[in-house]
């Protein structure tokens, strides 16, 4: 039979003297989450997935305030998903404080609460966003004494964007150990729940390394607030709606693949411009947006340097502008990675480019071969011909900033029958690289044919753009 641990139980007696708000009808799962959290040493991760609705975030604020407020710890930073989230749940726990006898409250601004806690003592607790700036959030202690935070707590800490994009995703983990951990004190802990989005975001790369309690939606788990019933028809609106997955994923934290996917972006690699290497082939492709109906649209530059083995370096560049400015670019970008070999859509280098590319050659005295694309065909089965060489892990992408985002946002939501994204100049461009150095690909590994397919109508249906 479960029994709370001594320390549990000594914060539900404050929690219930302290804050009457609360009635004696406790969840038992909540007397586990602070088990775990109480049980959570120095150095050490106590985190928890939980299924949405839980009452976990109002539960968290509470036991970090208590933490406060006895001298358990002395500075909490406490971070969520979005500043305005994070504040919103201080701002609560700066409430409460008001409350609690005797402690005294110094200083109240939003998303910042400071004490003066029963040992006479300042303790501190600062909320943060995911991303956010760190340096400088050390606070004044007792006499010249420096606080840093010697507990964070993590709350829902991923969000929709952030987890469709491997880029984000990626710099959200490097801002988790470069720029958040790094703020903790020797001896410091993390501790932190939240409902998975997608396997390895960075909520759950945290769980997979540290492990953790995981506490899905059961029968009889909350009969106070979800019963059978409501259970049972949470579960058929869910499967009448076409939308099991997400059922599974935010009440049974059940996270199921995503086999429908065109590319699996996990094999692509990351780098930096300084780890290119110096002795590659360099293409580069156009998809320009110049027309009104185009105006939404990027211009996008794909740079691609191929190797001996056939290994692709990709450097994304875009813009919105006139097409002079345009031209300018691909000049620019000639220039950088000395490509002998330019592709553009046969319509846009027609209408928009061929005289003035002519033109400034010869100012420039800067010479290239410049090459009409077909754009014939379905877009998305050119797209598709990209598919081995990720699979391959033959692709490498070069960190050029928000073009590199863009490109593997719309290479994230390619599916074999659609195009999710509203846009998808990007990875279009990146594509037209095939048309350019065909001697690369044999005859297993790209179907020519598939490539220039006939078109097929469009249709638009609800969120999802099939081209």
């Amino acid at each position: 039979m479960y029994k709370p641990s001594t320390d549990t139980i000594r914060f539900f007696t404050w929690r219930y003297l302290y804050l009457p708000q609360h009635a004696n009808t406790t969840p038992l799962f909540h007397y586990k989450i602070i088990d775990h959290y109480t049980s959570t040493g120095s150095n050490e991760y106590g985190l928890l997935q939980i299924f949405r609705g839980a009452g976990k975030s109002q539960l968290t604020i509470e036991y970090a305030l208590y933490c406060l407020c006895e001298g358990i710890e002395q500075y909490v930073l406490f971070v969520g998903s979005t500043i305005e989230m994070a504040s919103e749940l201080v701002n609560t726990a700066s409430d409460l404080a008001e409350s609690i006898p005797y402690i005294k409250v110094t200083r109240r601004i939003d998303g910042t609460l400071e004490i003066i806690n029963k040992n006479g003592e300042p303790a501190f607790m600062v909320a943060k966003s995911t991303n956010s700036k760190l340096r400088g959030i050390a606070k004044s202690g007792s006499g010249y004494h420096r606080v840093r935070p010697t507990m964070i707590c993590l709350d829902d800490i991923v969000f929709e964007e952030l987890v469709e994009n491997p880029y984000r995703i990626k710099k959200s983990i490097s801002w988790l150990y470069g720029s958040l951990f790094a703020t903790l004190v020797p001896g410091g802990r993390v501790i932190g729940s939240g409902t998975p989005l997608r396997q390895g975001d960075p909520f759950m790369h945290l769980f997979d390394i540290h492990g953790g309690v995981k506490i899905p939606l059961e029968y009889g788990l909350w009969e106070d607030r979800f019963t059978t019933e409501w259970i049972d028809k949470k579960q058929d609106e869910y499967k009448r709606a076409g939308q099991w997955r997400e059922y599974l994923r935010e009440f049974r934290l059940e996270l199921t693949d995503d086999t429908d996917k065109v590319f699996d972006i996990k094999k692509i690699d990351l780098i930096n411009e300084e780890d290119v290497p110096n002795d590659l082939s360099w293409f580069i492709t156009l998809d320009g947006a110049f027309s009104e109906k185009d105006s939404s649209d990027y211009s996008a530059f794909a740079c691609v340097g191929l190797d001996s083995k056939g290994i692709w370096y990709v450097a994304m560049y875009d813009m919105k502008d006139k097409p002079q400015e345009v031209i300018n670019k691909l000049f620019e970008l000639q220039a950088k990675y000395r490509a002998l070999d330019i592709g553009i859509e046969k319509g846009n280098f027609k209408l928009a480019m061929e005289y003035d590319i002519n033109q400034k050659q010869l100012d420039y005295q800067q010479y290239f071969t410049i090459r009409e694309l077909s754009v014939s065909g379905s877009k998305l089965s050119r797209i598709k011909a990209l598919a081995p060489i990720v699979e391959a892990r033959r692709m490498k992408v070069i960190d050029t900033g928000e073009p590199t985002e863009r490109l593997l946002e719309q290479m994230d939501l390619i599916s074999q029958e659609a195009i999710n994204s509203r846009n998808d100049d990007h990875v279009d461009s990146l594509s037209q690289v095939i048309q350019m150095v065909p001697t690369y690909y044999g005859s297993n590994e790209v179907n020519l044919e598939d490539y220039y397919e006939p078109e097929e109508e469009e249709e638009y249906g609800g969120s999802v753009f099939s081209v």
